[in-house]
C-alpha cells in the first residue's frame, strides 16, 4: 500500500515541491511550476518502481565530461578517494571526449581514446 503526499507551494517567487511517500521525504525548489510538477511525477514514479528517486539519470544531451563528473561525485559521496592514476586517466578522457554528447558515444570512439591514452604512457 502506497502512503504519500506530494505538494507544490510558491515561496518567494519560486516553487517548492515536496514528495512524501513510502518513508521518503524529498524536497526541491524550481523556478517554474511546470518543472516542479514534472519532478513530482518523476519522483513518485521512481518510488513506485522501487528506484532511488535521488539518483540523477543521464540524458542523451549530457556530455561525456558530465558522466565523468557524476562518477567522481559518486565516488566522493561514498568516501572513496581518487588516486593519481585514475585521476590522470579521467582528466585525459575529459580532454579527448569531454565535449562529446552521450548519444554520440560509440565503442569505437572509446577504444580510440583508450589507445591514445596507452600510447602516451
Amino acid at each position: 500500500m502506497l502512503i504519500g503526499v506530494a505538494s507544490i507551494d510558491e515561496r518567494r517567487g519560486k516553487w517548492r515541491a515536496q514528495v512524501r511517500r513510502d518513508g521518503h521525504a524529498i524536497i526541491r525548489t524550481f523556478a517554474r511550476k511546470s518543472d516542479a510538477d514534472a519532478w513530482v511525477r518523476d519522483t513518485e514514479r521512481a518510488i513506485d518502481q522501487e528506484r532511488d528517486p535521488t539518483v540523477r539519470r543521464v540524458s542523451k544531451k549530457d556530455t561525456f565530461a558530465s558522466l565523468i563528473d557524476l562518477h567522481i561525485n559518486n565516488l566522493t559521496s561514498y568516501g572513496k578517494t581518487i588516486r593519481r592514476s585514475k585521476d590522470a586517466v579521467l582528466r585525459r578522457l575529459k580532454v579527448d571526449l569531454g565535449d562529446l554528447p552521450v548519444a554520440h558515444l560509440t565503442r569505437e570512439r572509446l577504444y580510440s581514446a583508450s589507445s591514445i591514452l596507452r600510447s602516451r604512457s
